[in-house]
Parts: C-alpha cells; sequence; structure tokens
C-alpha cells in the first residue's frame, strides 16, 4: 500500500503513476542485478551532483516521490528547491539508505522520466551495453503505457562508433564535433557506500 500521508494532493495522481511504472519495471524477481551483486545489509549515500555550468532545479519532488515508494527507508534530503538556480560542483539532494534501494531508485529515475512523456531523453556517456539496457526498459514501457519516447545517445561519440551505438535501438546520436553549440544540463548521482 502506498503511504499518502504528508502528501500534497497535487502530487497523489503522480504518485500513482510511479507507482504503476515501479510495479511494471521491477517485475516479480524485483531489481535482480543489485540483489546479485549488494548484500543486504549495505548502506550507500548519494548526492545529486551538478556537472552542468548553469541550471534551474527542477523536479525535485518527483525524484523524492520515486525514492519514497521504491524504499520508505531512504532519507532523501532536498538542499534546494524547484526553481533555484545551480551551478557546476553544486549538490541539490542528498539520499541515505540501503545501497540496493538506491541502486533500484536510480534506475527508477528512467521511468519517471518516461512517465512525463518528453519529446526525447538524452543517454549521455553511457556505454553500448548500457544503452541497450535503457532501450530495453524504455519498449518495456513502451508496450504498457503505448507511449514511444525517442532517446538520443551523446557523450565520447565518434564518427566510429555510430553504427554500433545504431544497433542498440536508439533513435538519434549526437555527436560532439558536430554539435557544439549545444548544451546539456548534466547531473550525475554519485553514491558512497558505507
Amino acid at each position: 500500500m502506498i503511504e499518502t500521508k504528508q502528501v500534497p494532493e497535487y502530487s497523489m495522481g503522480l504518485r500513482k503513476r510511479l507507482y504503476d511504472a515501479l510495479q511494471l519495471d521491477r517485475g516479480p524477481l524485483g531489481d535482480v542485478t543489485s540483489l546479485a551483486l549488494i548484500e543486504k545489509e549495505q548502506q550507500a549515500t548519494a548526492e545529486f551532483l551538478v556537472k552542468a555550468d548553469k541550471g534551474i532545479v527542477s523536479g525535485i519532488e518527483v525524484a523524492r516521490v520515486v525514492f519514497e515508494l521504491v524504499d520508505p527507508k531512504i532519507r532523501f534530503t532536498p538542499l534546494l528547491q524547484d526553481g533555484d538556480e545551480v551551478n557546476r560542483g553544486d549538490v541539490f539532494a542528498t539520499i541515505t539508505g540501503p545501497a540496493r534501494s538506491l541502486l533500484t531508485g536510480e534506475r527508477a529515475e528512467l521511468i519517471s522520466a518516461l512517465i512525463n512523456t518528453p519529446d526525447r531523453i538524452l543517454l549521455d556517456n553511457m556505454n553500448n551495453e548500457e544503452t541497450r539496457e535503457v532501450v530495453r526498459i524504455r519498449d518495456k514501457f513502451t508496450k504498457h503505457a503505448r507511449v514511444k519516447i525517442p532517446l538520443e545517445a551523446s557523450g565520447n561519440m565518434t564518427l566510429e562508433r555510430i553504427k554500433e551505438v545504431a544497433q542498440t535501438g536508439v533513435e538519434y546520436i549526437s555527436v560532439g564535433s558536430l554539435t557544439h553549440s549545444v548544451k546539456a544540463f548534466d547531473i550525475s548521482l554519485h553514491i558512497k557506500f558505507s
């Protein structure tokens, strides 16, 4: 059962959509990768680190709800709020809790992006295996939601890699040397195991 206390009413629809998407992604066995590789008792702390030169924070509530739904033991601490300006090196939120749950939540953030049906999702600096996994998750979501969100591979892209990357299933590929005027807002989730 989803805990609903202390949640603004406007977010109830968001919680339901995120919950449904998480259940679809987890499947009956849960996050098998984290279950296989991370000890049950392992704790971790992670921070949302801005890697872009300048931007505006948006989606704090979505991130909080995702991690809350993944595991109520996760403590999500926003350090800024939506609308605040950020620069490279700023941390806008931290999360602490079971390492397995933090890793599951990180993956769930992709699901939250899909739910908001953007025009495109940028896959930055992923190797081919990671890119194929995101395509698999997107395709699974597409079957359920009947909405296909285009994916764009970017970062460390060379003309020599384009054919391999295209075979992963992404719809778009960006090569930095051809698009220097475009700047992505880059955020990393740095996880430290206790």
